[in-house]
């Protein structure tokens, strides 16, 4: 009978009181309790209000509320420190939130919870909480002021699966910043690549596999790692794994071939290995499937990234990559059409290749994404449209389609680049209408002054012959 209460009463306690943003003071009165169930409870609060109402994230900082739960990180009860932990992660979600995780006083809290951790558990939830952390922008630095890079490779050896998972997709997940890349590479880039190409052809679990293949790509991106990678046994593996049939480990293969194709002394090497056929074939993919998603997206930063290179451009249209773009603009992914701008914007700088383009029926597509308020669209379309009118035709044609409507938009854009750009562009369309006037004025001109000489000619001929006689 007792052990049946007992069960009652931990039911009882586990259910969750529903709290709202009015219930913020009452969970701040009770920030400075020093129980270890009271804390767990008080976090377990805090954390179902910011999963249920995104908007409290802001009060609840403004609160200061991290400080105090980031203090509970120095509880000897590792359950305290899980909570405390997964409630950051999910207040991660807020800029404004990540930008307080970052200042000097709670970094240095969360730098010695996760470094010198010895609790798994408690480790993962740290690994996930500067994954969570990294995927706010503008905050890289920070996390590696604080050498969280350092720790993290440390980590990618590591027996426990568990950990080695997490290491790997904070590392990632951080080395999309250039900055914390390069950070990771200085001081013993061999080794950091030797750890990851010997995990990922020799690991067994799918999510350890993936989060190793990423970080590759990531550390392409880096000039020093490139390099070390298109050397031996190295680019014949990320080749290899970029044809493979499995998804997961295409487009990571894939994506590290783009990125190589960011340094030109590689992009002839890559054009040798059939990259551009690959990419091409990964942009024709328009799949519903999760794991296929992400292929038209790599395939149109390969391609714009080969077609860096002049001498490459003609070799995009014999490969049919200038079809393929066309049809990624009309697609749905935003981050998909932006990434097939930014192709338009290389290949259309080879003449032919933009006039075909706008051929393809470039045009329509473009001036969607210009006039679509979304601020990155609106930057993407006006570069790729700049470019593309480099000649004649092609103004005159987008005059057709509607780019008047278009330019005059962007023209009172808030982004001062892309107003910039869009005032250029109408002033190069207004030079073109005024050459043209002055070329047919010229024609006018140069056909009157033949009408008259002729006149002349005609009255003066009688006058030499009678002269003459």
């Amino acid at each position: 009978m007792g052990n049946l209460i007992g069960s009652a009463k931990r039911m009882f306690y586990r259910v969750e009181v529903e709290v709202t943003k009015e219930d913020i003071p009452k969970i701040c009165s009770q920030l400075r309790v020093t129980k270890d169930e009271t804390q767990r409870r008080v976090v377990r609060q805090i954390r179902s209000l910011a999963i249920a109402d995104a908007s409290s994230h802001t009060p609840l900082v403004k609160a200061n509320v991290l400080p105090a739960i980031c203090q509970w990180l120095r509880s000897r009860n590792t359950t305290v420190q899980i909570e405390v932990l997964r409630t950051l992660q999910v207040l991660a979600e807020s800029p404004l939130a990540t930008r307080r995780m970052v200042e000097p006083d709670l970094m240095k809290a969360l730098t010695a919870q996760v470094t010198k951790q010895k609790n798994k558990d408690v480790a993962c939830e740290g690994f996930r909480l500067v994954h969570a952390i990294a995927r706010c922008g503008n905050v890289s630095d920070h996390l590696v002021d604080g050498q969280f890079h350092e720790h993290l490779r440390k980590q990618l050896k590591n027996k426990d699966v568990r950990i080695q998972k997490e290491a790997f997709g904070a590392l990632e997940r951080l080395c999309m910043d250039s900055g914390a890349a390069d950070a990771l590479v200085n001081t013993d880039a061999d080794n950091v690549l030797k750890n990851c190409f010997d995990v990922a052809k020799k690991t067994e679990n799918t999510e350890v596999e993936k989060g190793c293949l990423l970080l590759i790509a990531r550390l392409c991106t880096v000039e020093l790692t490139a390099i070390k990678i298109s050397e031996g046994t190295r680019f014949a593996f990320v080749v290899k794994t970029a044809k493979d049939i499995i998804p997961f480990r295409k487009v990571c293969g894939a994506l590290a071939l783009a990125n190589l194709g960011m340094h030109k002394d590689l992009r002839v090497r890559l054009v040798k290995v059939r990259a551009f056929q690959l990419f091409v074939d990964m942009g024709k993919i328009q799949s519903l499937r999760a794991d296929q998603a992400e292929f038209p997206r790599v395939a149109a930063l390969g391609i714009a990234n080969l077609s860096a290179n002049f001498m490459l451009r003609e070799v995009a249209h014999q490969v049919g990559a200038l079809d393929v773009v066309v049809e990624m603009l009309g697609g749905d992914s935003s981050e998909v059409r932006c990434s097939a701008c930014r192709a338009v914007t290389e290949l259309s700088l080879h003449e032919e290749n933009g006039r075909r383009l706008a051929m393809g029926g470039v045009f329509p597509s473009l001036l969607e994404m210009a006039k679509s308020g979304d601020p990155t669209q609106e930057s993407a379309a006006i570069q790729a449209i700049s470019n593309l009118c480099l000649s004649p035709e092609n103004q005159k044609q987008l005059m057709q389609e509607g780019g008047k409507q278009a330019l005059q938009y962007l023209g009172n854009s808030r982004n001062g680049g892309v107003q910039k750009l869009a005032k250029k562009l109408d002033i190069r369309v207004k030079m073109m209408k005024l050459k043209a006037a002055a070329r047919i004025a010229g024609k006018i001109a140069a056909a009157k002054s033949d009408m008259i000489g002729d006149d002349d000619g005609d009255n003066h001929e009688p006058r030499e012959s009678f002269e003459e006689d």
